[in-house]
């Protein structure tokens, strides 16, 4: 075989062996609209459906699929696992003891809020401490209340803290992203723990819904900037390292984050679109 005869064979069987030496990510997708959106017409257009084909796209030293799997699922793989990421993850210090969170934030949402009817808003006017925001305190001391949230979903300390202890309240846990809401919707709940854009993502599918109305929480944070969080192993430090090449030079608010506004009011969304307020 002549020199150049050896090369052309060389260099097809060196580039499958490149193919083959890619490292994989697998991106955990949960059933969370309009953070992911599994099914229906907009199924693959979410906000995290957004960014994680965005990031996926300039990762090309990498191969990439997506597996659905409940929230504490997935976080239970990220632990048992390299190679697994989550791309809408709330930096909290229990999931850093065995997971990687980038450093610039993927995306920005409004925290968790109250979610009450519109037509019942009222009813709530005497929780609200001077800045209009609910007092927990206060609204756990109705025992006539009935409320609900989604079980697996974190929802900031405060609303955490009051979850656990909220014995004068009848708050069900739903293990169904969506129940919550549904069941305001339908007037069998008076509140839900929950974010605004819940209420977008229902009212698009169910335009003859009651229409519903989010109420800040003292002591909650305005907005949350989830990161990515990958497996705190030789494959998801890279993919974190990747990632944050990737944002550093996208800048903030990222190129996909644009077409996430349809799930928000046009004020919130330009308050989430601000530059200097993301983390650097």
């Amino acid at each position: 075989m002549t020199a150049r005869a050896a090369l052309i064979v060389a260099i097809p069987a060196f580039l499958a062996r490149a193919v083959a030496a890619q490292e994989h990510i697998d991106w955990i997708v949960t059933d969370f609209p309009p953070g992911h959106i599994l099914s229906g017409d907009q199924a693959g257009t979410g906000i995290v459906d957004l960014e994680i084909r965005y990031l996926s796209a300039q990762m090309t030293d990498f191969t990439h699929s997506t597996r659905q799997a409940p929230n504490i699922r997935a976080w239970a793989l990220v632990k048992e696992r390299d190679g697994i990421c989550v791309a809408d993850a709330l930096d909290l210090p229990e999931r850093r003891q065995f997971a990687l969170y980038s450093r610039h934030a993927g995306l920005a949402v409004l925290a968790p809020q109250l979610l009450v009817r519109r037509d019942q808003a009222a009813r709530f006017d005497g929780f609200r401490n001077a800045a209009g925001e609910i007092d927990l305190q206060a609204l756990g001391a109705d025992s006539s209340l009935r409320a609900a949230r989604t079980s697996d979903r974190p929802l900031g300390a405060v609303i955490e803290q009051f979850s656990s202890g909220a014995g004068q309240t009848q708050l069900a846990s739903l293990p169904r992203p969506g129940l919550a809401v549904a069941m305001l919707d339908k007037g069998h709940i008076d509140y839900a723990f929950g974010y605004a854009n819940e209420i977008t993502y229902y009212r698009a599918v169910h335009p003859d819904s009651t229409e519903m109305t989010a109420i800040p929480v003292a002591g909650q944070p305005r907005i949350f900037y989830p990161r990515i969080a990958c497996s705190d192993g030789p494959v998801g430090r890279r993919a974190i390292a990747r990632v944050d090449e990737i944002l550093g030079r996208a800048g903030t608010p990222p190129p996909y984050f644009e077409a996430t506004g349809r799930w928000y009011a046009a004020d919130d969304f330009r308050e989430l679109s601000a530059k200097a307020d993301w983390p650097k």
